[in-house]
């Protein structure tokens, strides 16, 4: 996490507003830093889009990945050899690294409800629509968006547009 709070440090400009976005395990990424940089940016707004902060090792594709990643380590070997070892082995060892450490849900993460916002899908592997309904009964109305367009999780590959209509509101 050091070296995202330290890049937050030295390229976020101190003046303007703020919006600050994770998706997936990058919304995990954004609420750990957020109490280091809350007081020093005009920080309007930590949006989490598609939340993955809990239980991802009990996640449909969280099991999935815990069987090849660590399951299979003549996979992994062989694989390396195909590709850039290094990058590989450090995808390998940040699944692990997620997998292990986004389980039982930090509370601390939510300290600064103010400003934290959610967008949770209705079918994602990652984390499942059950911890978005739990999050709307923690957090403030608004602050939880249950979506209903069937958005996927990975949705670059096929709702783009869609989702950069939806981050727009969280701005506007």
């Amino acid at each position: 996490m050091q070296h995202k709070l330290d890049f937050v440090k030295e390229y976020l400009p101190r003046g303007n507003r703020v919006y600050m976005f994770g998706h997936g395990a990058g919304a995990y990424m954004l609420l750990s830093i957020l109490p280091y940089i809350k007081d020093d940016f005009n920080l309007r707004k930590a949006v989490c889009l598609f939340p993955t902060i809990e239980k991802m090792n009990e996640s449909p594709h969280g099991i999935r990945l815990r069987k090849v990643v660590s399951n299979c380590p003549e996979l992994v070997d062989s694989i390396s050899e195909l590709l850039h070892m290094h990058v590989f082995r450090n995808i390998v060892h940040l699944c692990n690294d997620e997998l292990e450490k986004i389980g039982t849900l930090d509370e601390t993460l939510l300290f600064h409800k103010n400003l934290i916002y959610f967008y949770y899908g209705t079918n994602d592997g990652w984390c499942p629509i059950e911890q978005g309904n739990q999050m709307n009964e923690r957090l403030a109305r608004g602050h939880v968006v249950l979506e209903k367009d069937s958005v996927e999780h990975s949705f670059v590959f096929r709702d783009a547009a869609t989702m950069a209509e939806k981050v727009l509101q969280f701005i506007v």
